[in-house]
């Protein structure tokens, strides 16, 4: 048996988990001392039950919980819209290319069955010519490419195109699409119809692009002028979540992000330091959605007491008193008092110093 099963958790709670592959149900709003971001929150999501065209910006440092609440907000439009269609970008740090953000955006169209939805709508409402599809779409070669994925011909060769891939004159040719998608302006247009075409079959479409601290300067002017441009071709049933790490809301112009940009999102949310005074509720909450559903443990702050808590808080370094770096000390203390059969006070800590990280006066 395991250390967490021991204490009736069905996987380890504490540990570092990509956010985009937490289960639904381990997700809940867990932040009492994020007050003013939860109401800010639930108004967003009013606004997007409401089928408005609403934007949201998101920051705060490493570890704060960003990636985290985009999961979230994913779990409570699905839970409430009945048709959604999400769709989870990002800048990667060692591709920090709109050809990226671009080919991710396609895979996951792909992947939520986005983009067979999105074809059949497409055929549903214009017809069976490629040329009636070329009109619909505004442009001729997505059409031939769509086109041919629906009936099967080319369909490999369409793909890599549609993903931005190098194929040959003579490739392309056989697909008879007759230009390269190469260019950051041809691949934000493909993106653009394909978003305002979703609506055809979605009833909200929710576009999330994390880690957009990792543009350099001239991508992000680049991208502020396509995603103010891609907000203004909506009107209705269109989201927008940007999320970037900085500790000041104004480094977003710092990067490079125009003030035109600004002033189209309609939210801002700043994840904050967890307060101390807000950490018993903060635990308790995030070990029931670990614990078993017939668990017999009392109370959800076990294995911790509230003095274990507050003494792991006094002594983790200020900048980094964000879930990602305390829940992991958690996890080391909570292992701790597993094999010593006991729980984590105080005293506990104090003896676990030379296990933890992230502590005053420590080079970790």
């Amino acid at each position: 048996m395991t250390w967490y099963e021991k204490l009736d958790f069905t996987e380890d709670p504490y540990t570092k988990k990509d956010p985009l592959l937490i289960p639904f149900e381990k997700m809940e709003w867990d932040r009492p001392d994020l007050a003013s971001a939860k109401t800010k929150l639930d108004k967003f999501l009013k606004d997007v039950l409401g089928n408005y065209r609403v934007s949201l910006k998101l920051f705060g440092p490493h570890g704060c919980g960003k990636t985290w609440t985009l999961r979230l907000i994913e779990k409570l439009v699905k839970s409430q819209v009945k048709n959604p269609l999400i769709i989870d970008t990002k800048i990667p740090y060692l591709e920090a290319k709109f050809s990226r953000l671009y080919s991710l955006f396609i895979m996951g169209l792909e992947r939520t069955g986005g983009l067979d939805k999105i074809i059949e709508a497409i055929n549903k409402n214009t017809g069976s010519t490629v040329n009636q599809w070329a009109n619909f779409l505004r442009d001729r070669d997505l059409a031939q490419c769509l086109h041919n994925i629906k009936h099967g011909s080319q369909e490999q060769l369409s793909k890599g195109w549609l993903y931005g891939e190098a194929l040959s004159l003579s490739d392309l040719k056989s697909a008879h699409i007759y230009v390269r998608l190469d260019s950051d302006y041809t691949m934000f247009k493909i993106m653009q119809i394909l978003l305002e075409k979703s609506s055809l079959t979605f009833d909200t479409v929710v576009l999330s692009i994390d880690e957009m601290e990792n543009a350099d300067v001239s991508l992000a002017r680049g991208l502020s002028d396509a995603l103010r441009d891609l907000l203004d071709s909506f009107s209705e049933k269109f989201v927008m979540v940007c999320a970037y790490t900085a500790h000041r809301e104004d480094d977003w112009i710092d990067f490079g992000y125009s003030e035109a940009l600004v002033r189209r999102l309609d939210y801002t949310i700043e994840l904050g330091q967890l307060q101390k005074d807000a950490l018993v509720e903060f635990i308790r909450t995030h070990n029931s959605l670990y614990r078993k559903g017939k668990s017999k443990v009392e109370d959800q702050l076990y294995p911790f007491k509230e003095e274990g808590l507050y003494r792991l808080y006094d002594s983790m370094e200020i900048g980094y008193l964000y879930p990602g770096y305390f829940l992991p000390n958690c996890g080391v203390l909570a292992r701790i008092a597993v094999e010593k059969d006991s729980e984590v006070d105080a005293k506990l800590v104090n003896e676990s110093f030379s296990h933890l990280r992230w502590l005053k006066g420590s080079q970790s």
